[in-house]
Protein backbone atom coordinates (compact mmCIF):
# COMPACT_ATOMS: atom_id res chain seq x y z
CA UNK A 1 0.00 0.00 0.00
CA UNK A 2 1.56 3.42 -1.12
CA UNK A 3 0.24 5.92 1.94
CA UNK A 4 0.22 8.93 -0.91
CA UNK A 5 -2.16 11.04 1.46
CA UNK A 6 0.52 11.72 3.98
CA UNK A 7 2.90 14.25 3.39
CA UNK A 8 5.77 13.22 0.85
CA UNK A 9 9.29 13.46 2.15
CA UNK A 10 12.25 13.15 -0.09
CA UNK A 11 14.80 10.87 1.14
CA UNK A 12 14.69 7.34 3.04
CA UNK A 13 11.63 5.74 4.72
CA UNK A 14 10.89 7.79 7.07
CA UNK A 15 11.01 6.23 10.44
CA UNK A 16 7.13 6.89 11.38
CA UNK A 17 6.66 4.56 8.96
CA UNK A 18 9.17 1.72 10.34
CA UNK A 19 7.33 1.96 13.51
CA UNK A 20 4.06 0.72 12.12
CA UNK A 21 5.75 -1.56 9.63
CA UNK A 22 8.01 -3.26 12.24
CA UNK A 23 3.92 -3.89 14.26
CA UNK A 24 2.59 -5.44 10.92
CA UNK A 25 5.42 -7.55 9.97
CA UNK A 26 6.21 -5.08 7.64
CA UNK A 27 3.14 -3.88 6.22
CA UNK A 28 1.32 -0.85 6.71
CA UNK A 29 -2.28 -2.61 7.32
CA UNK A 30 -4.12 -4.74 9.80
CA UNK A 31 -3.25 -8.32 9.60
CA UNK A 32 0.06 -8.16 8.03
CA UNK A 33 1.12 -10.83 5.63
CA UNK A 34 -0.97 -13.16 7.01
CA UNK A 35 -4.25 -11.83 6.25
CA UNK A 36 -3.11 -11.56 2.79
CA UNK A 37 -2.13 -15.02 2.71
CA UNK A 38 -5.99 -16.10 3.47
CA UNK A 39 -7.52 -13.44 1.24
CA UNK A 40 -5.37 -15.04 -1.66
CA UNK A 41 -6.87 -18.01 -0.38
CA UNK A 42 -10.47 -17.23 -0.72
CA UNK A 43 -9.56 -15.46 -4.15
CA UNK A 44 -8.20 -18.80 -5.61
CA UNK A 45 -11.15 -20.73 -3.92
CA UNK A 46 -13.60 -18.12 -5.83
CA UNK A 47 -11.86 -17.07 -9.23
CA UNK A 48 -10.07 -18.93 -12.31
CA UNK A 49 -7.75 -21.78 -12.11
CA UNK A 50 -5.10 -20.62 -12.45
CA UNK A 51 -5.52 -17.60 -10.82
CA UNK A 52 -3.09 -15.33 -12.51
CA UNK A 53 -1.67 -13.10 -13.80
CA UNK A 54 -2.46 -11.30 -10.59
CA UNK A 55 -2.05 -7.37 -9.99
CA UNK A 56 -1.45 -5.99 -6.86
CA UNK A 57 -2.77 -2.21 -7.09
CA UNK A 58 -0.76 0.09 -4.80
CA UNK A 59 1.86 -2.72 -4.07
CA UNK A 60 3.80 -0.87 -1.63
CA UNK A 61 7.18 -2.53 -1.14
CA UNK A 62 5.87 -5.61 -2.77
CA UNK A 63 5.62 -8.16 0.50
CA UNK A 64 2.24 -9.61 -1.24
CA UNK A 65 3.98 -9.70 -4.48
CA UNK A 66 6.42 -11.96 -2.51
CA UNK A 67 4.00 -13.93 -1.58
CA UNK A 68 2.36 -14.26 -4.47
CA UNK A 69 5.69 -15.40 -7.09
CA UNK A 70 7.81 -17.04 -4.57
CA UNK A 71 6.03 -18.66 -1.87
CA UNK A 72 2.02 -19.39 -4.41
CA UNK A 73 3.94 -19.64 -7.65
CA UNK A 74 0.88 -17.91 -9.05
CA UNK A 75 2.20 -15.36 -11.86
CA UNK A 76 2.26 -11.87 -10.95
CA UNK A 77 2.67 -7.99 -11.53
CA UNK A 78 2.65 -5.03 -9.04
CA UNK A 79 1.49 -1.50 -9.91
CA UNK A 80 2.31 1.70 -7.42
CA UNK A 81 2.62 5.24 -8.46
CA UNK A 82 4.93 6.48 -6.41
CA UNK A 83 8.36 5.98 -8.16
CA UNK A 84 10.34 4.87 -4.94
CA UNK A 85 8.00 2.12 -3.79
CA UNK A 86 7.55 0.40 -7.34
CA UNK A 87 11.66 0.70 -7.34
CA UNK A 88 11.60 -1.21 -4.24
CA UNK A 89 8.91 -3.79 -5.16
CA UNK A 90 11.17 -4.80 -7.74
CA UNK A 91 14.17 -5.56 -5.70
CA UNK A 92 12.16 -7.22 -3.25
CA UNK A 93 9.75 -9.33 -4.99
CA UNK A 94 11.46 -9.56 -8.71
CA UNK A 95 8.59 -9.75 -10.67
CA UNK A 96 7.27 -7.02 -13.17
CA UNK A 97 6.32 -3.53 -11.69
CA UNK A 98 4.39 -0.61 -13.26
CA UNK A 99 4.45 2.96 -12.24
CA UNK A 100 1.43 4.53 -12.94
CA UNK A 101 -1.67 5.29 -11.40
CA UNK A 102 -4.53 3.21 -10.54
CA UNK A 103 -7.38 4.61 -12.61
CA UNK A 104 -4.99 4.25 -15.76
CA UNK A 105 -3.60 0.68 -15.66
CA UNK A 106 -0.90 0.41 -18.55
CA UNK A 107 -2.67 -3.15 -19.53
CA UNK A 108 -4.72 -4.67 -21.87
CA UNK A 109 -8.06 -5.35 -21.51
CA UNK A 110 -8.94 -8.96 -19.65
CA UNK A 111 -5.61 -9.39 -19.59
CA UNK A 112 -5.71 -10.73 -15.76
CA UNK A 113 -7.17 -12.93 -13.46
CA UNK A 114 -7.37 -11.72 -10.07
CA UNK A 115 -6.96 -7.85 -9.00
CA UNK A 116 -5.08 -7.71 -5.26
CA UNK A 117 -6.49 -4.32 -3.74
CA UNK A 118 -5.18 -3.92 -0.02
CA UNK A 119 -5.85 -0.85 1.85
CA UNK A 120 -6.07 0.95 -1.74
CA UNK A 121 -9.50 1.77 -2.86
CA UNK A 122 -10.32 3.72 0.47
CA UNK A 123 -7.10 6.24 -0.54
CA UNK A 124 -9.01 6.85 -3.86
CA UNK A 125 -11.68 9.30 -2.72
CA UNK A 126 -15.47 8.41 -3.35
CA UNK A 127 -16.40 11.59 -3.16
CA UNK A 128 -15.12 12.99 -6.69
CA UNK A 129 -16.22 9.77 -8.19
CA UNK A 130 -12.49 8.60 -8.27
CA UNK A 131 -13.08 5.40 -6.33
CA UNK A 132 -15.60 4.72 -9.16
CA UNK A 133 -12.59 5.18 -11.84
CA UNK A 134 -10.35 2.64 -10.11
CA UNK A 135 -13.04 0.41 -10.15
CA UNK A 136 -14.18 0.53 -13.61
CA UNK A 137 -10.38 0.22 -14.54
CA UNK A 138 -10.12 -3.23 -12.44
CA UNK A 139 -13.28 -4.39 -14.15
CA UNK A 140 -11.46 -3.64 -17.57
CA UNK A 141 -8.21 -5.55 -16.81
CA UNK A 142 -10.19 -8.65 -15.51
CA UNK A 143 -10.96 -11.28 -17.57
CA UNK A 144 -14.50 -13.01 -17.11
CA UNK A 145 -14.41 -15.17 -13.97
CA UNK A 146 -11.64 -12.97 -12.67
CA UNK A 147 -11.72 -11.91 -9.05
CA UNK A 148 -11.13 -8.46 -7.61
CA UNK A 149 -10.00 -9.40 -3.90
CA UNK A 150 -10.28 -6.43 -1.43
CA UNK A 151 -8.77 -5.85 2.24
CA UNK A 152 -9.97 -2.73 3.27
CA UNK A 153 -11.38 -0.14 6.22
CA UNK A 154 -15.10 -0.03 6.37
CA UNK A 155 -17.28 2.55 8.41
CA UNK A 156 -19.40 0.68 10.65
CA UNK A 157 -21.39 3.98 11.86
CA UNK A 158 -22.73 5.95 9.28
CA UNK A 159 -21.74 9.55 9.20
CA UNK A 160 -22.56 11.90 6.54
CA UNK A 161 -20.66 15.05 6.88
CA UNK A 162 -16.53 14.34 6.30
CA UNK A 163 -14.34 15.58 9.10
CA UNK A 164 -11.87 17.98 8.55
CA UNK A 165 -8.63 19.23 9.87
CA UNK A 166 -7.83 22.77 11.51
CA UNK A 167 -6.15 23.15 7.60
CA UNK A 168 -9.45 22.33 5.62
CA UNK A 169 -8.32 19.23 4.55
CA UNK A 170 -10.12 15.76 4.53
CA UNK A 171 -9.24 12.36 6.36
CA UNK A 172 -8.10 9.66 4.54
CA UNK A 173 -10.91 7.31 6.61
CA UNK A 174 -13.57 9.72 4.56
CA UNK A 175 -12.84 6.44 1.92
CA UNK A 176 -13.74 3.54 4.80
CA UNK A 177 -17.58 3.73 3.31
CA UNK A 178 -19.90 1.68 4.96
CA UNK A 179 -20.47 -1.92 3.43
CA UNK A 180 -23.65 -1.68 1.06
CA UNK A 181 -22.09 1.63 -0.38
CA UNK A 182 -18.55 -1.08 -0.85
CA UNK A 183 -20.73 -3.27 -2.42
CA UNK A 184 -22.73 -1.05 -4.60
CA UNK A 185 -19.24 0.62 -6.10
CA UNK A 186 -18.35 -2.92 -7.28
CA UNK A 187 -21.18 -4.19 -8.41
CA UNK A 188 -21.69 -0.72 -10.75
CA UNK A 189 -18.32 -1.48 -12.40
CA UNK A 190 -19.72 -4.90 -13.52
CA UNK A 191 -18.67 -7.05 -10.58
CA UNK A 192 -20.80 -9.43 -8.52
CA UNK A 193 -19.46 -9.70 -4.79
CA UNK A 194 -19.17 -12.93 -4.03
CA UNK A 195 -17.62 -13.13 -0.34
CA UNK A 196 -17.95 -10.10 2.58
CA UNK A 197 -16.08 -10.92 5.92
CA UNK A 198 -15.92 -8.86 8.71
CA UNK A 199 -11.76 -8.83 9.88
CA UNK A 200 -12.34 -6.04 12.34
CA UNK A 201 -10.62 -8.43 15.46
CA UNK A 202 -7.11 -7.37 12.91
CA UNK A 203 -8.10 -3.81 13.22
CA UNK A 204 -8.57 -3.90 17.04
CA UNK A 205 -5.51 -5.89 17.31
CA UNK A 206 -2.98 -3.77 15.81
CA UNK A 207 -4.76 -0.72 18.12
CA UNK A 208 -3.73 -2.38 20.88
CA UNK A 209 -0.91 -2.80 19.34
CA UNK A 210 -0.34 0.39 19.10
CA UNK A 211 -1.22 1.83 21.96
CA UNK A 212 0.90 -0.42 23.71
CA UNK A 213 4.02 0.76 21.44
CA UNK A 214 2.66 4.66 21.88
CA UNK A 215 1.25 5.20 25.40
CA UNK A 216 -2.63 5.76 23.24
CA UNK A 217 -4.06 5.82 19.87
CA UNK A 218 -3.86 9.86 20.57
CA UNK A 219 -0.22 9.92 20.91
CA UNK A 220 0.47 7.00 17.82
CA UNK A 221 -1.73 9.54 15.94
CA UNK A 222 0.51 12.33 16.17
CA UNK A 223 3.60 10.52 16.15
CA UNK A 224 2.17 9.51 12.84
CA UNK A 225 0.97 12.65 11.30
CA UNK A 226 1.07 16.28 11.38
CA UNK A 227 -0.94 18.40 13.99
CA UNK A 228 -3.96 18.79 11.77
CA UNK A 229 -4.22 15.38 9.89
CA UNK A 230 -3.61 13.78 13.28
CA UNK A 231 -6.56 15.69 15.10
CA UNK A 232 -8.83 14.88 12.10
CA UNK A 233 -7.80 11.39 12.12
CA UNK A 234 -8.65 10.58 15.75
CA UNK A 235 -12.18 12.17 15.00
CA UNK A 236 -13.07 10.87 11.89
CA UNK A 237 -11.83 7.17 13.42
CA UNK A 238 -14.59 8.64 16.56
CA UNK A 239 -17.28 9.10 13.31
CA UNK A 240 -17.22 6.28 11.59
CA UNK A 241 -15.82 3.46 14.07
CA UNK A 242 -14.25 1.91 11.32
CA UNK A 243 -13.82 -1.89 10.97
CA UNK A 244 -11.53 -4.16 8.74
CA UNK A 245 -13.41 -6.51 5.45
CA UNK A 246 -11.96 -8.66 3.15
CA UNK A 247 -14.32 -8.97 -0.14
CA UNK A 248 -14.36 -11.23 -3.10
CA UNK A 249 -15.72 -9.90 -6.11
CA UNK A 250 -16.10 -12.01 -9.87
CA UNK A 251 -16.05 -10.29 -13.36
CA UNK A 252 -19.52 -10.97 -15.23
Amino acid sequence: MSLDWLPQEPGPRPPRFERVGRLTGGCLRPGGLELTRELLALGAAHGPQPLGPVLDLGCGQGRSLRVLGHELGIACLGLDQSRTMAEESRVHASVPVLQAEARRVPLGTRSCGGVLCECVLSLAPAANKVANEVVDEIARVLRPGGVLMVSDLYARRHSKEPVTAPDGTHCCLDGALPEEQWRGLVESSGLNVKLWRDCSPALARLAAELIFAHGSLQDFWQALLPPGRACQAELRAKAVRPGYFFMIAKKR
